[in-house]
């Protein structure tokens, strides 16, 4: 699970990972929700390159959400950006 490492060290107080920029907004979304929804778009009888929209939630920047989260844990906020 590719988030696991965050919540993980979040609890731990470790570096947060991310792999790109942390401070520009970022849509979260659960991925089985996110993939039931791609394939029942695909199996649908629809116009090519039409435009669908997945509600996830956004957010600020990922510095801000992992700052809700060591926050909660107590723990200072460290990101490693790789």
């Amino acid at each position: 699970d590719g988030v696991r490492p965050i919540f993980e060290n979040a609890l731990r107080g470790s570096t947060l990972p991310w792999l790109l920029n942390a401070d520009i907004p970022h849509q979260l979304v659960y991925t089985p929700d996110a993939a039931a929804v791609i394939v029942r778009l695909m199996l649908r009888a629809g116009e090519p390159y039409e435009v669908w929209h997945y509600g996830g939630q956004t957010v600020p920047s990922m510095r801000w959400f992992f700052g809700q989260l060591t926050a909660l844990t107590g723990h200072p906020l460290r990101i490693g950006v790789y």
